[in-house]
């Protein structure tokens, strides 16, 4: 690691800097950002401000996802690997504030854990929001990624003003959820060694369907209980209960650091119960009750895939599909509550990966299909103190035809992808 990380530095200082002009993002098509099949690689990123200009930009990658080969000057058998950033003003913005590009070169079996690259830019002061631009390269595969932060430093409450660490590993998180025996370490950019937590029991409600007239969703304005607790070097937190946990340094702001609980299977689905949840989707509000009140869940649940796919071969790869959707909308659209519950999560869990994403300071336009039969979601940012991901779907009864369609291929044994 330290290798690594005196290699980014001389690299980004020869590098960063440029001034260029581009085509917006909001004009470029990101649909690849929500399709897991689309790359090879899979990497994560987290953002940490400083207490002045300089922000971190910290990103994982893991060495099983890379190629390696021998054709190099020594021999080796390395991987190689290009990590760049690009900073605007905002996803309308053809101005790019700063860019840098890093390589690495990992030799194989240097180590068996996850690569950690730290590079530093520069994030302006007169700004308060932006979009990092992040891509990452696998030069010998000739695999890329490609990923859209919005940053945010508005005031010291900001999420991405915290420093979330794992306290035994002395590593960086790159997630906001956690399950109750974690330890956790916390630190801001200030230094200061005392935070406010609120804890938050609600068990938020699934979304409703996209031409439902009536939304079931309130955030809460009370918290069930609040304390205080040192944090920094040295010290941990574990979030002991199922629950959403907001952590404030000053409390005038309402904004702060948001992390959850969700349970020991969070993000996959594994108990009775909680693979019973999602099928609301499937379902009537009858049938959900039934399903609900049965002796055994699992059995429930069982029974209600072979009754749709008739056999039981056929029956294992509908669960599959359903619950890996699951999966993935709870990583990409997990917000103050469980990804597949939102409204983005429940268009992607019904209809599949989207063909078209446009994405703008504002919202979120999805797009299925081709030519005259494409159907367009768009899905609203809106202001939320738990979380920068709440978007919430313009909901129209045009919707209803696309949506029972896709319910009753599900229910027939097929899994629904709207883009076929």
């Amino acid at each position: 690691m330290k290798q690594l990380a005196y290699l980014s530095f001389i690299i980004i200082f020869l590098l960063q800097g440029c001034v260029t002009y581009i085509p917006p993002t909001a004009s470029r098509n990101i649909a690849s950002v929500y399709n897991p099949n689309g790359t090879a690689i899979h990497p994560e990123f987290s953002v940490f401000h400083g207490k002045d200009t300089i922000s971190q930009l910290r990103t994982r990658i893991a060495t099983q996802e890379l190629q390696y080969n021998r054709a190099n000057a020594t021999g080796a058998n390395i991987a190689k690997i290009r990590i760049n950033y690009q900073l605007f003003a905002s996803y309308e913005s053809y101005h790019i504030i700063d860019s840098a590009s890093v390589v690495y070169e990992i030799p194989k079996g240097s180590t068996n854990d996850d690569i950690l690259s730290k590079i530093s830019f520069v994030f302006p002061s007169h700004l308060e929001n932006a979009v990092l631009k992040i891509s990452v390269t696998d030069l010998l595969g000739q695999v890329y990624y490609a990923e859209y932060l919005n940053l945010k430093r508005s005031n010291k409450n900001d999420a991405q003003q915290f420093f979330v660490s794992d306290f035994e590993k002395k590593i960086p998180h790159f997630r906001t959820f956690f399950m109750l025996d974690e330890k956790i370490q916390i630190e801001h950019n200030s230094g200061v060694t005392e935070v406010y937590v609120d804890y938050y029991s609600k068990n938020f409600p699934t979304a409703t369907p996209p031409f439902s007239s009536s939304r079931r969703d309130t955030v809460p304005t009370t918290a069930d209980s609040s304390w205080t607790m040192k944090m920094g070097l040295g010290t941990y937190t574990q979030l002991t209960k199922n629950g959403m946990y907001r952590f404030r340094v000053d409390t005038s702001e309402q904004n702060g650091l948001t992390l959850h609980n969700f349970g020991k299977s969070f993000p996959t689905m594994q108990s009775p119960e909680n693979l019973i949840n999602p099928l609301q989707y499937l379902t009537s509000s009858k049938e959900f009750k039934v399903l609900l009140v049965s002796g055994s869940k699992k059995i429930a649940t069982d029974e209600f895939w072979l009754t749709a796919s008739r056999n039981i071969s056929r029956a294992k790869e509908l669960i599959k599909i359903f619950y890996d959707r699951i999966l993935f909308a709870n990583l990409y659209f997990k917000s103050y509550k469980e990804g597949w519950k939102t409204d983005r999560g429940m268009i992607y869990v019904i209809h599949g990966t989207p063909s078209q994403v446009y994405r703008t300071s504002y919202d979120e336009k999805w797009l299925y299909g081709r030519g005259m039969k494409t159907i367009t979601f768009v899905f609203n940012k809106k202001a939320n103190i738990f979380s920068d991901k709440n978007y919430v779907l313009d909901r129209m009864s045009a919707y209803m035809k696309s949506w029972y369609k896709a319910v009753e291929y599900w229910r027939n044994g097929r899994p629904y992808f709207l883009n076929n």
